[in-house]
């Protein structure tokens, strides 16, 4: 539901404080019957690439609990 000055705001605000944007659709089943599984309500597109920085801080974060 976000328009483009949010969106970027949201983006800089990540960078900023080093954090890795995401995104989801808000689905919470027949609760928000307006809002589709992985799609929300204006059609979102999360690009598969958001997985490779959080599959690295994961990484990152397993091999400190070792350590």
């Amino acid at each position: 539901d976000h328009d483009e000055n949010a969106t970027a705001l949201m983006l800089e605000l990540s960078k900023k404080y080093g954090l890795i944007p995401t995104g989801g659709s808000d689905f919470h089943g027949s609760h928000k019957p307006d809002v589709v599984l992985g799609r929300g309500r204006c059609n979102l597109r999360v690009p598969a690439s958001v997985l490779v920085p959080l599959e690295a801080k994961w990484k990152q974060r397993r091999h400190a609990e070792f350590v």
